[in-house]
């Protein structure tokens, strides 16, 4: 069990104020029991954690809160989001999928969009079917991190066949594996069948936020149009 405090990118900059009047709240993650100590005022940012902490519920009285099912690395950056808004944990494909996930399960729109924005910035190649099943079978239905992958992928194959056919693909055995799954298979066959989408665009580049998720009627962070 490892415990954790003020993450370095809430001294460094970001958010500079001093909270010396504010509780601290264990937060304790994962199996591991990682346990985090963040100010209380921080923590109410998210909703879910600000009610956790109203209303007379145990973690209120407590000054606790206890996550067993979720993701260190998922967690950590929420605390970062909250801190000084920024993302920097994100350094691998997984994390943009546990992060996403946990932004998703605890009604943070804000850092769903952030990831979201995050990944569409970082140098582009190719996008591996088995990424694209990770972030399928890691997700729920009408995801944006879905949608981006797969119309990611969806682009790759369009432009770039030869990747994924069966003589000497780099791809072709992880595009196999991928078409198993029934569900994924079955909308990216649709795709691929839609004579409507041979002239594309790729999907890292589409300006507004079509991948972001808003609350009903709400305007987007970014001051773009909705979706």
């Amino acid at each position: 069990m490892s415990e954790k405090r003020l993450p370095d990118a809430a001294v460094k900059g970001g958010n500079k104020t001093f909270f010396s009047l504010d509780e601290l709240i264990t937060v304790t993650v994962g199996k591991e029991q990682t346990k985090h100590m963040i100010h209380e005022s921080i923590l109410r940012q998210c909703p879910f954690f600000d009610k956790c902490l109203s209303s007379g519920m145990r973690e209120e009285h407590e000054k606790s809160i206890n996550l067993p099912d979720d993701d260190p690395t998922a967690i950590e950056v929420i605390i970062e989001w909250l801190y000084a808004k920024t993302i920097d944990r994100l350094q691998c494909g997984n994390h943009y999928i546990v992060a996403y996930v946990a932004a998703d399960k605890y009604c943070m729109r804000e850092l769903q969009n952030s990831i979201i924005d995050k990944l569409c910035s970082t140098p582009y190649g190719d996008v591996t079917p088995s990424f694209v099943s990770s972030v399928w079978n890691g997700t729920a239905e009408g995801s944006k991190l879905r949608e981006l992958t797969l119309d990611f992928l969806h682009y790759c194959i369009v432009t770039r066949p030869e990747l994924y056919k069966p003589s000497d693909g780099r791809y072709y055995k992880e595009l196999q594996e991928l078409m198993h799954d029934g569900d994924v298979a079955y909308v990216l066959m649709w795709r691929l069948a839609d004579q409507r989408e041979l002239d594309l665009e790729h999907p890292l580049l589409k300006k507004g936020c079509v991948y972001h998720v808003h609350e009903d009627g709400s305007a987007c962070e970014n001051g773009l149009e909705t979706a």
